[in-house]
């Protein structure tokens, strides 16, 4: 698989130089005065104020809080998926901020698992297609990620749906094609990974909001 990137044609299989240094690296994540403001109209949103904390290697943790107190916004920048306004975010302490575009779509293909709470299924492809898609940027041939795409999808009962598009599949389908298919998907690739960000959405049942637990899991 070839990705253009920067102008120019470049494999997700060539590790980038700042990644190949031997470094210490008890901290998979380190975060440092993270600040992100959102210009709304002539308001100004603060969703991050002065973020710090750290994830040690084969750490597993939790956070948590009501709809709207910035959880999603923190781990869009500890994935790479967004830029603070201010601080840093260091993984395997190598600062994301200084990475051109090829290394930070490397990080996000190899270091990184998403599983997000929505389906973010690509709605042209089958269900086959879209479990097979990060296993082909990650490297495999696409022969190899087709037999172990049929391979998952029998194992959570979605054998018999593996040329089935998204509007094809009910909800209940859908939900274990992007969680539990996706998850495992990152199990088998996650030798390659650091990092797994998980969304999940989870009712309040104090509160007529929703809050969820979002979850970060270091290899």
């Amino acid at each position: 698989m070839q990705t253009e990137i920067g102008g120019g044609q470049r494999t997700l299989t060539e590790t980038p130089e700042r990644f190949q240094r031997l470094l210490p690296k008890e901290n998979t994540v380190r975060v440092r005065n993270l600040i992100k403001r959102y210009e709304m109209g002539t308001q100004t949103v603060d969703a991050l104020r002065g973020v710090n904390f750290q994830i040690q290697r084969g750490e597993y943790i939790s956070i948590m809080g009501p709809s709207g107190s910035g959880k999603s916004t923190l781990f869009n920048m500890i994935g790479g998926l967004d830029k603070p306004t201010e601080g840093r975010v260091y993984i395997d302490e190598v600062d994301i901020a200084q990475l051109d575009a090829y290394e930070l779509a490397w990080l996000r293909c190899r270091k990184i698992g998403y599983i997000f709470q929505s389906f973010n299924l690509i709605p042209v492809m089958t269900a086959l297609e879209n479990v097979s898609l990060p296993m082909i940027f990650a490297g495999m041939s696409a022969d190899e990620s087709r037999d172990k795409g049929v391979d998952l999808l029998s194992l959570v009962g979605l054998g018999d749906r593996v040329q089935h598009k998204p509007l094809e599949l009910s909800g209940g389908s859908s939900s274990v094609l992007q969680l539990r298919v996706r998850s495992l998907t990152t199990r088998r690739l996650s030798s390659r990974m650091n990092l797994r960000v998980t969304w999940i959405p989870k009712p309040d049942l104090k509160s007529s909001h929703c809050s969820a637990d979002s979850m970060t899991k270091t290899a």
